[in-house]
């Protein structure tokens, strides 16, 4: 920092310039600790989503790996997959597709500090989502 007066270069804490004896202002405008931080409720939302469901996601897929195995082994359809695959359907099918394409879309955001890691996890959300698919099109029409 320097002397507004005469140029000399002065300390952060200065009050007084020390060769001219002038006041120092200090300049506050390039403070950037004062600035307030901008917190998105939308990543909010969607980081709460994205942290509760995957300990969801193991239970349903585990019933509905031991119904399968117990349809193959024994021939016979118990039928108590079905709910798990209606839960699938309805609640994990839109969920990463949903959270993939807000990923996506807030990785084009100016000030995302993240934006490649945005980007990969937006992608991951949507194949996660196609498996999704394909495992409830395979729970429903196995026989």
């Amino acid at each position: 920092m320097n002397c507004k007066k005469c140029g000399t270069e002065v300390r952060e804490d200065a009050l007084f310039c020390f060769n001219c004896g002038e006041k120092i202002e200090k300049d506050e405008t390039f403070n950037i600790e004062n600035k307030p931080v901008n917190k998105s409720k939308t990543a909010l939302i969607c980081g709460i989503i994205g942290s509760v469901l995957p300990l969801i996601f193991p239970f349903v897929y585990l019933v509905l790996l031991i119904g399968i195995v117990i349809k193959v082994i024994t021939g016979s359809a118990i039928g108590y997959e079905l709910p798990f695959v209606i839960a699938i359907s309805v609640i994990y099918l839109p969920t990463p597709l949903a959270l993939g394409i807000v990923a996506i879309i807030k990785s084009k955001d100016p000030n995302a500090v993240a934006k490649s890691a945005a980007k990969v996890f937006g992608v991951i959300a949507i194949v996660l989502w196609g498996l999704n698919i394909v495992l409830v099109i395979s729970s429903l029409f196995s026989n």
